[in-house]
């Protein structure tokens, strides 16, 4: 089962009956309105209907918690502060659970109200990653870490 919560685009457009553009809908709807606490609060996503949602049910949750002894739901946090950042716009995370397209957005932060910008991702051990920040291109160098070294999960 695909958490709503912590799945990026590329997760949600294998599900039969999510395309591309309800895809976009539900990360858009995560992003302004925040977590999913139940699959109920689907049908305020544009294109998602009471017949759509049923047919859904099977494939998504919307846990809040981890399942004990695996790595879902592991917490991304970045302080802008420790690298002499204010205002930013948008932090996402970039890296090989989205084959690095420095465009895909699927792994938002979210800023809460002190600042510091965070959310929840299914990551496994090993995966790598690097955090941009108002920018969906390399060349623009707005991520944090050199070209040589990414952040990398660790088994817990």
């Amino acid at each position: 089962m695909l958490n709503i919560n912590r799945a990026g685009i590329k997760e949600l457009k294998e599900i039969k009956g999510i395309g591309p553009t309800i895809a976009v809908n539900i990360i858009n709807y995560r992003e302004k309105a925040g977590r999913f606490s139940s699959l109920e609060d689907l049908i305020h996503v544009k294109g998602i209907g009471d017949r759509k949602l049923a047919a859904l049910r099977k494939h998504l949750n919307a846990r809040t918690t981890p399942e004990k002894g695996n790595l879902q739901g592991v917490k991304i946090e970045f302080d802008p502060s420790n690298y002499g950042l204010d205002g930013l716009g948008e932090v996402h995370l970039v890296g090989t659970m989205n084959d690095w397209d420095s465009e895909d957005k699927s792994y938002p932060l979210i800023k809460d109200e002190t600042g510091i910008w965070s959310n929840r991702f299914d990551l496994k051990p090993g995966d790598e990653y690097k955090i941009m920040y108002d920018s969906t291109s390399w060349e623009e160098g707005l991520y944090i870490g050199d070209g040589s070294k990414n952040f990398v999960l660790k088994e817990e």
